[in-house]
């Protein structure tokens, strides 16, 4: 009698589970979508007011200048150190000799030891 009462139950469970599957499914579809930002980036500013939104936007702007600022005072420093380096390299013939590899000091993002157009050569002028 075991065997009569196991076979009906297990049939029972195979069918609910395939009821399960079948409810779960579009929510695994889903999941595996990629995200939409015009979607997200509407949810997320749904609950703000204006006046929140208005103040975010000031501050991104204003974090926008300052890593903007940052950027070109980075810059100035680099250019600064790299001129001073290359003047007292072609100035004196013995710091040539005695260092070499610092003469041909490139940009960070160069590998070839020229500089991209645009950048300014040791007179000020653009190459």
């Amino acid at each position: 009698m075991r065997r009569e009462a196991i076979v009906p139950a297990a049939l029972v469970a195979v069918l609910i589970l395939a009821v399960a599957g079948k409810a779960v499914a579009p929510i695994i579809k889903e999941s595996n979508e990629k995200p939409d930002p015009g979607t997200m980036r509407a949810y997320r500013m749904s609950p703000l007011t204006d006046a929140q939104v208005l103040e975010l936007h000031a501050r991104a702007v204003e974090e926008s200048a300052k890593q903007k600022r940052a950027a070109e005072e980075q810059d100035k420093a680099f250019w600064a150190g790299r001129d001073r380096a290359m003047r007292e390299c072609e100035s004196s013939p013995a710091s040539k000799l005695r260092d070499p590899d610092h003469l041909l000091q490139t940009h960070p993002s160069r590998h070839d030891g020229r500089r991209s157009s645009g950048f300014r050569s040791n007179s000020g002028r653009s190459l």
